[in-house]
């Protein structure tokens, strides 16, 4: 009997560049929130954000209040353990200016990968950079 051979798709963690409002890093914010209920139904997250690995903020409203555009700049994801045991912060979302844009999922959420990034892609279509994206 013969061998299958099945090819495995490999995962592409990386993104359009694309010029993101508050509006739509408040629309990543709720994907990963239900995301993360389908996962662990008692267990939460929140966010923060880091502009050049110098300046961080710890909500959209901070960020607002700083105002402007921001490259490089990343949004982390820290997941709350419902049993208490500990935290985990990882980054999410990488911006790096002529670099195309990555996604990074959590451990926990591995199985939702596919799905997160089919919906970030959503986010990203629309805020696409078209000049950018032509020589990558």
């Amino acid at each position: 009997m013969g061998m299958a051979h099945v090819p495995i798709r490999k995962f592409d963690d990386k993104l359009p560049h694309a010029r993101l409002y508050l509006d739509d890093l408040k629309e990543i914010e709720e994907l990963y929130r239900a995301a993360i209920k389908q996962i662990e139904p008692e267990g939460s997250c929140k966010f923060h954000y880091e502009i050049r690995g110098e300046m961080r903020f710890e909500s959209l409203q901070d960020l607002e209040e700083h105002g402007g555009y921001a490259s490089p700049f990343d949004m982390y994801m820290t997941l709350t353990d419902p049993r208490g045991r500990r935290d985990y912060s990882t980054p999410i979302l990488r911006m790096w200016g002529w670099a195309k844009s990555e996604m990074s999922t959590p451990y926990q959420m591995l199985s939702r990968q596919w799905d997160l990034r089919a919906k970030l892609l959503a986010i990203f279509a629309p805020r696409r950079d078209r000049l950018k994206n032509l020589g990558r």
